[in-house]
C-alpha cells in the first residue's frame, strides 16, 4: 500500500510540476505588464506543460527511481534536476528547430531554467519531502 501511495504521489507531483513549469514559461513568453490577464495565457501554459512533460518524463522516472533507492529527499537536488532537464530540453528544441549554427537566446534559457526550478520545487513540495516524524503525543497511552 505504501508503494502505491508513493507512486500516486509521484504521478500527481509530475503532473503538477509540468503545469507549474508550463505556466512559468508562458508568463515569460507573454510580453507586457498585463501578462497575467492575457486571454491566451492558459492555453499557452497547457501547451508548454505538455511539451515539458514529454521532454521530462523519462529522465524524471529514472531520477525518482534512483532518489527512492538512495533515500534522497532534498530540495536542492530536486531544483537542480528540474533546471538541468529543462535546460537540456531547451538545447534539444533549439538544435532541432534552428540547427547548431544559431546562438541560443539568453532570455529563452532563463525562461527554461526558471520553469525547471519551479517544476523541481513543485515536485519536492508534493512528493519529495520526507514524511513528518511522529509526535510524542501519538505514542502516549490514554
Amino acid at each position: 500500500m505504501r508503494l502505491l501511495k508513493q507512486l500516486f504521489a509521484n504521478m500527481l507531483a509530475f503532473a503538477c510540476a509540468s503545469l507549474v513549469a508550463g505556466l512559468s514559461f508562458a508568463l515569460f513568453a507573454t510580453p507586457g505588464p498585463s501578462r497575467i490577464l492575457a486571454p491566451h495565457l492558459l492555453t499557452e501554459a497547457i501547451d508548454a506543460a505538455l511539451a515539458f512533460a514529454s521532454i521530462a518524463a523519462l529522465p524524471t522516472m529514472l531520477a525518482v527511481a534512483v532518489a527512492g533507492w538512495l533515500g534522497y529527499r532534498g530540495l536542492i537536488g530536486h531544483v537542480l534536476f528540474g533546471a538541468a532537464v529543462s535546460l537540456t530540453g531547451a538545447f534539444v528544441i533549439h538544435h532541432l528547430a534552428h540547427g547548431i549554427d544559431l546562438p541560443l537566446n539568453t532570455y529563452a534559457l532563463t525562461a527554461f531554467a526558471v520553469a525547471g526550478i519551479a517544476a523541481g520545487m513543485t515536485f519536492w513540495l508534493i512528493a519529495g519531502r520526507a514524511p513528518e516524524a511522529p509526535r510524542a503525543s501519538q505514542f502516549e497511552r490514554r
